[in-house]
């Protein structure tokens, strides 16, 4: 056989003698997958390996040929790239069969968050211990052990949810709680903290994410709140809760056998995301007349029974859970004004009372257990006894806007309930410290604004009360409660935006003492 473009007299063993190897063919351009120099074309001579040929990568050998052929230096550095097709979403030319592109890309696998890789010694790993010391004790969804033995695991920084789920924890506890010393640099963490949440969103900007719900995903849909609602977003937390809530509702939370499919440390991170989103929908909705999602009973027998009571981590979330589990839809719809507080059937007197009752008593008799608290934080216990005041006052504050109260009708119905509300949580506060306090955030706060500023509220309200509030706010008890509550808040580090409306329930309560002062 002769050679493309040889003498017809010429040997074939002339002809091998004369190819000329790859090597040896010089261009001012690239190559393309003939062979051919983008801008001088040179057919390949006869009796030369064919690159394709799957031979060629028999052994190490061949294919570091294979490598030399395909990767060329270029002799100018602006040559044209003629390889990358900025449209190949859309579609591209097939190869021919049996070839193999010239340039062949070795690259490490990606990236997904250069942030987490830049910053994981020095940021990421030391904010998540301060998240296991501060947040945690109040969000214990995923163990110390879990998060960090996931880290160790590089395959775990290539998943995009469990990255997004770390960035948001440590978004968290940049701003959230802080120490005193901590404090002036908190312009700084914001920033930080709003860079990891960006950082976030990107994480999860695909269009398939949460088509597979996870309690991962979950869990960093509500850290988003919490950072947000610290930050001071009212609305944009508000979204981020409703997310959250949405993810819990695709895994079945509030359904019992949504748990014993799975293995029970998943089964009991489940469970604590329930109550977690739970309580808080419950809580948010009260404070800010919003709608909740799981109607169930929070604490019930069966979904006790999955998460045992001597675990701490859970126990305070136990507690709370069976706090809330009073505020049930009926009771958010009229504290959002969706009945006739008149003629209203679903809150009667009655039922007032029987809460009121059980919400009642010591500890011990409100959560079912002498040891109720026992191993409890301090930080735990502000939490939980804080809320229990507020919910009673918040009860009482609802039947008061039905028309169901005054002494007359019972003790737990009488203004002087509100009283002994405001009493108990002072004797709270000044018996935990004040880092127990300022571990909690805004709306720990709003807790103790609302339990303040009942009397004031409805003395410009209710005008059935009036008169026994007046006689309520122009005692030097009353003045004196006040007085603490609004030194608790004036010194809570989220208590600024309070302050101002403390001061004037304060000076309504001096006014009218002074009013009502003999001359």
């Amino acid at each position: 056989m002769t050679g493309v473009g040889n003498d017809p007299g010429q040997s074939s063993n002339d002809v091998q003698q004369k190819s000329i190897s790859p090597i040896d063919i010089q261009t001012s351009g690239t190559f393309d997958s003939t062979g051919c120099s983008i801008s001088t074309c040179v057919p390949i001579p006869a009796g030369a390996a064919p690159v394709a040929d799957s031979s060629s990568l028999s052994d190490s050998s061949d294919l570091l040929s294979m490598l030399t052929q395909a990767v060329r230096p270029s002799t100018t550095l602006d040559a044209p790239q003629q390889f990358y097709n900025n449209f190949s979403i859309l579609g591209s030319t097939p190869l021919p069969p049996g070839s193999v592109p010239w340039s062949m890309p070795f690259c490490p696998p990606e990236d997904v968050s250069p942030i987490l890789t830049l910053t994981l010694e020095t940021l990421v790993k030391p904010q998540l211990e301060i998240f296991f010391e501060r947040v945690y004790p109040m969000i214990p969804i995923f163990s110390r052990s879990y998060i960090m033995g996931r880290l160790l695991d590089v395959e775990a920084h290539q998943n995009r949810t469990f990255v997004a789920l770390i960035l948001s924890m440590v978004s968290l506890s940049l701003i959230h709680p802080l120490k005193p010393e901590e404090i002036p640099h908190r312009p700084t963490r914001a920033k930080q903290s709003k860079t990891l949440m960006d950082e976030v969103i990107r994480l999860r900007s695909k269009w398939d994410w949460a088509s597979q719900a996870t309690v991962e995903g979950a869990t960093a849909s509500f850290m988003l709140f919490g950072t947000m609602f610290e930050l001071g977003h009212a609305e944009g937390s508000r979204l981020r809760l409703k997310e959250a809530i949405g993810i819990g509702e695709l895994l079945k939370l509030d359904e019992v056998r949504t748990y014993t499919s799975v293995e029970p440390d998943e089964a009991r991170r489940r469970m604590r995301l329930y109550w977690v989103l739970g309580i808080t929908e419950r809580a948010y909705a009260l404070q800010r007349c919003g709608s909740i999602t799981f109607h169930g009973s929070l604490h019930t027998p069966a979904f006790k029974s999955l998460d045992p009571s001597q675990d701490l981590a859970s126990r305070t979330l136990l507690h709370l859970a069976k706090l809330f589990s009073f505020v049930d839809s009926d009771i958010v719809s009229c504290w959002n004004g969706k009945c006739d507080p008149t003629i209203c059937k679903t809150l009667t007197k009655e039922r007032v009372q029987s809460i009121l009752r059980l919400l009642n008593g010591t500890p011990a008799q409100v959560f079912g257990s002498e040891i109720a608290f026992t191993g409890l934080s301090e930080v735990q216990q502000a939490d939980l006894l804080i809320t229990w005041q507020w919910l009673r006052n918040r009860v009482w504050r609802l039947a008061a806007g039905h028309g169901l109260t005054g002494d007359e009708l019972g003790e737990e119905l009488g203004v002087g309930y509100v009283v002994d509300v405001a009493s108990t949580t002072v004797l709270i506060c000044r018996r935990l410290s004040s880092n127990a306090l300022e571990a909690h955030g805004c709306g720990f706060v709003e807790k103790l604004y609302d339990i303040a500023s009942i009397v004031t509220e409805l003395m410009q309200t209710s005008t059935k009360l009036q008169s026994k509030l007046m006689d309520v706010a122009k005692t030097d008890q009353w003045t004196e409660l006040l007085q603490a509550l609004y030194t608790f808040v004036a010194s809570h580090r989220s208590g600024i935006s309070f302050v101002q409306p403390m001061a004037q329930a304060l000076s309504v309560a001096n006014g009218v003492k002074l009013l009502c002062a003999p001359t």
